[in-house]
């Protein structure tokens, strides 16, 4: 069980962060701080002990003791005289420092997963909620094995009541045995009731078998349950029947999280961001499902009118808002045909390199109406390396105006989409590792017309950095969990708190 110690310093100086550990019986505890502070970014020449370095010392604490090395200690007090005398270091350091940061909105960052424990090899897949009560609920994959898609994968989550300043330990939520359990995607109803859309595979189907019909089963649907804010969970309780075709077979809910409807004729209704792939023509597509009766029982909804889109999120929209139409009728089918076009024949990050015409073609625009939905959709056609969107006016029962967002680019990967606030609202922010090549530099956008154009962005992270979730909190502030590391994208999941005047303070172009 590992912990983190925070010795405070003036701000002029880089923090300094000593780790030891301590080791006794095993546990669902692992990588929490010993004081729950939050854990801010340093840059790397300014960390006085690596991850590796932090490994070794586990081998060299004893059960009881919690001492820093002394080397250690004099090698970091070195590093900081250097770093607050040396103008080169000092600059170079600067944006790990609170100091640096605007006065209002200051970013707070945690660590919350950390690969490698005693227990997974990996963490992946962010999902976070704010529960009725307020808690902030973090859900991960632990992945025993390695940082695989395929095998031994549980459902894990960490809790905070405070806002994102302090987590409870891990805990797992779902392990059934050798088989994956995860896509996480949580949406709360009216009553304050947590339905948690989850996908179920046999650990030794690799999702190129499941989508080829060469796997022992098949991708299923489940849904978890908690009436109590995340503190306990019904078992999982599986929905395939209902909300997958017979010919699809790759599946996946979110990953993200579910909205529910806060207007119009399907006011109350929940809805779930999916994607699948079909049996014959292994193309991909995004689709939703829901519910109209508080999670008792769920629904295939419809599906994006053209492939080449999977992993998706989804938003309401206001009334009244000229949206843009693209070229496809509201049928929830493929109507024009692009000349070139070919299927991507897997899921994995294989992007279409045919000569693929960009498929947008806005011939004008509508006004959405109470209870318009738009979904943003991962994107496989390489001739527009940004996301897809398309429009549903009926609760998510059919999508139309299937088109690109040329101002949010993507490298081919997940992102997050939400609005701010309910009623007539048409703030909504969205996330991404805003690259059109490599999955890095994770951006917060904000837009202030009903997601229509994009007005401020500022990069939250530089690093290597792929999936993400956003949260909007009651407190006003917004957070962010996310995948990032100094050398790949799946090191660690960490968290974000900020708020609207961090992300307008400096505007930057991506």
């Amino acid at each position: 069980m590992s912990y983190t110690i925070h010795i405070p310093f003036p701000k002029m100086f880089v923090p300094a962060i000593f780790h030891s550990s301590i080791h006794g019986a095993s546990g669902r505890i692992r990588s929490i701080p010993t004081d729950n502070s939050p854990i801010f970014p340093i840059p790397t020449e300014c960390r006085p002990i690596s991850a590796g370095n932090r490994r070794r010392s586990r081998t060299r604490n004893s059960a009881s003791t919690l001492t820093p090395s002394i080397m250690s200690i004099g090698w970091t007090m070195a590093v900081l005289w250097v770093a607050t005398f040396h103008p080169a270091i000092a600059a170079a350091s600067s944006p790990a420092t609170t100091a640096n940061l605007p006065e209002r909105g200051v970013l707070q960052t945690s660590v919350l997963f950390t690969s490698g424990g005693e227990e997974y090899a990996s963490y992946r897949i962010p999902s976070i909620l704010e529960a009725a009560d307020g808690r902030l609920i973090a859900f991960a994959e632990g992945r025993k094995a390695d940082a695989s898609d395929t095998g031994n994968i549980d459902l894990v989550s960490r809790t905070s009541r405070d806002g994102g300043q302090t987590w409870e330990p891990i805990r797992v939520v779902w392990d059934d045995a050798e088989n994956t359990c995860g896509n996480p995607c949580p949406v709360i109803d009216s009553e304050g009731t947590i339905h948690l859309l989850l996908t179920w595979n046999r650990g030794d189907d690799a999702e190129a078998q499941i989508i080829g019909g060469t796997s022992h089963d098949t991708r299923r649907v489940f849904v978890m349950t908690s009436r109590d804010h995340g503190e306990t969970w019904s078992k999982p309780r599986e929905i395939t029947e209902t909300t997958k075709q017979t010919d699809w077979t790759w599946y996946a809910t979110g990953p993200g999280a579910g909205i529910r409807l806060m207007a119009g004729p399907y006011t109350g209704r929940l809805v779930i961001p999916c994607d699948h792939v079909e049996v014959e023509s292994k193309k991909m597509r995004s689709h939703v499902i829901y519910s109209d009766d508080h999670g008792a029982t769920w629904q295939l909804g419809g599906t994006a009118p053209r492939p080449d889109v999977n992993e998706c999120e989804v938003a309401e929209l206001p009334a009244g808002v000229d949206w843009p139409m693209g070229e496809t009728e509201k049928t929830g089918k493929e109507n024009l045909h692009t000349p070139g076009t070919t299927n991507v024949t897997n899921a994995e990050d294989k992007p279409n390199t045919q000569n693929t015409a960009d498929i947008t073609n806005i011939t004008g625009n509508t006004k959405t109406v109470a209870g318009t939905m738009v979904l943003n959709m991962r994107n496989y056609q390489r001739a527009t390396p940004t996301r897809q969107t398309c429009r549903s006016d009926d609760g998510g029962m059919t999508w139309s105006d299937q088109q690109h967002d040329v101002a949010l680019v993507e490298p081919i990967c997940q992102a997050s989409f939400r609005r701010v606030g309910n009623g007539e609202s048409s703030e909504y922010l969205f996330s991404n590792p805003a690259s059109e090549t490599r999955r890095e530099r994770i951006t917060i956008r904000l837009s202030m017309d009903a997601a229509r154009t994009w007005t401020a962005s500022r990069v939250l992270d530089p690093r290597p950095s792929a999936y993400s979730c956003l949260v909007v909190m009651r407190d006003g502030s917004f957070g962010c969990l996310y995948e990032a590391g100094e050398h790949s994208p799946y090191e660690t999941i960490v968290f974000a708190k900020f708020d609207r005047d961090w992300l307008v303070a400096a505007p930057e172009k991506p």
